[in-house]
């Protein structure tokens, strides 16, 4: 008997973390590209969209790190990033898939400008 094995892959994304870089995009194309529903939600349900609103810092600055730190990450975002992340490593290194805390914080911030554009309801 062999047991079977899932293989789970992240959704496409545009530019890896090698081209924004490179300049090939800009910081709000890059990070809001990993920018899910989920995420959405989470934003809006713990740092609130009255703060967000609120907030008078083009990076939300005013909202403190502890806050934007303290949001829980994962799915297919983080998927997306780490496998972006990869595309910095060396060629015998690229199968590795690792993300950090900036790396959510810039996420979950993307997330924050779309909300308080009205790009996206959630």
């Amino acid at each position: 008997m062999h047991a079977a094995t899932a293989t789970t892959t992240a959704p496409a994304f545009q530019f890896n973390r090698k081209q924004y870089m490179n300049k090939e995009c800009t910081y709000e194309q890059y990070t809001e590209q990993f920018v899910t529903p989920r995420e959405l939600r989470t934003v809006k349900n713990v740092i609130g969209i009255d703060r967000i609103n609120a907030s008078t810092d083009p990076f939300f600055n005013d909202i403190t790190l502890r806050s934007w730190d303290a949001l829980q990450w994962g799915g297919d975002s983080k998927k997306m990033v780490a496998e972006s992340n990869a595309s910095m490593y060396a060629p015998d290194k690229q199968h590795l898939r690792a993300t950090s805390e900036s790396d959510k914080v810039s996420i979950m911030k993307a997330a924050a400008r779309m909300l308080k554009a009205n790009n996206t309801l959630v």
